[in-house]
């Protein structure tokens, strides 16, 4: 679960009422932020795959879908079917 904007205060995990965060064993001194159990990281795909075709080795193999159609009416990948 993603927590944001009206969910960020959530302390507990709505499916399974787990503790969101680890508990803290150092209480009595200063004031920690709390550790989550699980974190979600954005990889942003758009940077990636401009690597990928700027690459020689591998702009081929991202276009084979495009440039190599079977002919032959076999179903060898899932872009060679009608749907």
């Amino acid at each position: 679960m993603l927590y944001y904007n009206d969910d960020a205060a959530e302390v507990y995990y709505r499916t399974c009422n787990a503790p969101r965060f680890k508990s803290n064993s150092r209480k009595n001194c200063r004031q920690k932020k709390d550790v989550s159990y699980s974190r979600l990281f954005y990889l942003p795909i758009i940077p990636r795959l401009q690597r990928l075709y700027a690459s020689m080795s591998s702009a081929g193999h991202m276009r084979r879908h495009k440039e190599k159609i079977a002919k032959n009416g076999f179903l060898s990948h899932p872009s060679n079917a009608k749907a």
